[in-house]
């Protein structure tokens, strides 16, 4: 493909992307699609040069029974191998000065980072960078890009992801979109268009923006999630564990394992609501972690009973997560709290509450444990103390064949065990508890 034929697809995929958010019932540009008009290639006449100046893609913004446009937003499309120099952003700048320097604002939508320098110079002439990531393996594929939904209404608005903007090879797992404003980073199309629509709008008053779509709405409680789960168990009569994940199979929905030790290494499953699929992945070379192997598969499972398919159609879970649960996705991140969903459904299902209570009273009354008024359960670094902890959590995990890991989790969700040993950073929780829930 040569450079300019290279070119021409970008800028198509660029137009179709301000296309859809302006158009499309659940876009998220803040202007009514009414009072937009968007062009690709369309020239603006320069008193300078006397003659046209001609952009990329432009988006026209008109009042109510006026023929001219009120603002513009002029987009220059940047397809590179390489990082974009500062001086592509100065002469871009000095074209858009040109044709509207009071009523214009100026993008820049690039498939590469951009170089040093170029950041302050954007921020410095008021100039939007969005960094577009047209192809890559996501961990969630999802029905629409991620920053075009509501999905990325919570998404951080600070420090997000310097790498996406200084890095050519960065690559990421979720947003196909990382923006810069003169003020702050965002992941959401939303958030970007409406920092620089907002003087328009200030000016404007009586102008309607267009509604935001929201993804509160749709969180779940730590208690509905337990409910969603005794009816499962009701459902498929479960009298005691380790309950039979088959059982919670529906008609639609199937297993299937897969022997790659290359795959392995890489996710420990996957799910597909197209497929109605989940699959694990296991390397013949290394003994299976069976309680792994049945977090994963019930992890899978809360994506699927928690309905998950209304913001994904494929996610995948990896080593990762169980290690530290949605922090590479960011602080306040919808993506942590559906992760976070599925993992409290997963200790859920695989350690059902009042047997899990108890099975933990019968070990507290046959080692003769005695409760001080710090819990039913209490660790700290005492040798000791870790001792009888060590017990309590081995005799649990070989029931329920699941990890330490999961059932010392699940015993603080259930407020069952007050733990003070010290950690370091990287032996937290699997399961962060986050503000969502």
């Amino acid at each position: 493909m040569n450079t300019v034929h290279k070119g021409d697809v970008f800028e198509d995929l660029v137009y179709q992307k301000f296309h859809d958010e302006i158009f499309l019932d659940d876009g998220s540009f803040p202007h009514l699609a009414k009072s937009c008009k968007i062009f690709k290639k369309k020239g603006y006449f320069s008193k300078d040069r006397e003659t046209n100046i001609v952009f990329d893609i432009s988006i026209e913004i008109y009042l109510p029974n006026i023929d001219k446009y009120t603002m513009v937003y002029l987009i220059e499309c940047k397809n590179y191998s390489g990082n974009v120099p500062v001086n592509d952003i100065e002469e871009f700048h000095s074209k858009t000065q040109q044709v509207a320097s009071s009523n214009c604002k100026a993008i820049i939508v690039s498939n590469a980072a951009i170089a040093s320098g170029g950041m302050k110079f954007a921020e410095s002439k008021g100039i939007g960078y969005i960094r577009f990531f047209t192809e890559n393996d996501f961990k969630w594929e999802l029905p629409r890009p991620a920053s075009s939904t509501y999905l990325s209404d919570l998404a951080n608005n600070t420090n997000t992801h310097s790498d996406a903007f200084s890095s050519f090879n960065y690559k990421p797992k979720f947003y196909d979109l990382y923006l810069l404003t003169p003020t702050f980073t965002t992941n959401s199309f939303r958030n970007f268009f409406d920092y620089f629509s907002n003087d328009f709008f200030q000016k404007n008053q009586k102008i309607k923006k267009r509604n935001r779509n929201t993804a509160l709405k749709y969180l779940l409680s730590k208690n509905k999630i337990e409910k969603i789960v005794l009816n499962l168990h009701q459902k498929n009569c479960y009298t005691a564990s380790p309950i039979l994940l088959e059982n919670y199979l529906d008609n639609e929905l199937k297993i299937i394992t897969v022997n790659d030790a290359l795959m392995a290494n890489i996710k420990l499953g996957d799910i597909s609501f197209e497929k109605s699929e989940i699959t694990v992945y296991l390397n013949n070379e290394k003994p299976t972690n069976i309680g792994r192997l049945r977090f994963t598969i019930a992890h899978e499972l809360g994506h699927y009973y928690l309905k998950h398919n209304r913001y994904f159609s494929k996610e995948y879970f990896e080593e990762s997560d169980l290690d530290s649960m949605g922090q590479s996705v960011g602080n306040n991140s919808i993506f942590q709290a559906l992760e976070f969903q599925a993992n409290y459904f997963a200790g859920c299902l695989l350690m059902p509450e009042d047997e899990f209570i108890n099975d933990l009273y019968k070990l507290i009354h046959h080692l003769k444990i005695k409760i001080r008024g710090r819990g039913l359960l209490y660790v700290d670094n005492q040798p000791c103390n870790i001792e009888t902890f060590k017990l309590i959590t081995e005799a649990l995990t070989k029931k329920y064949q699941v990890s330490t890991q999961a059932a010392t989790i699940r015993l603080k969700q259930l407020k069952l065990l007050i733990d003070e040993r010290e950690f370091n950073k990287f032996q937290q929780s699997i399961f962060s508890i986050n503000s969502f829930l």
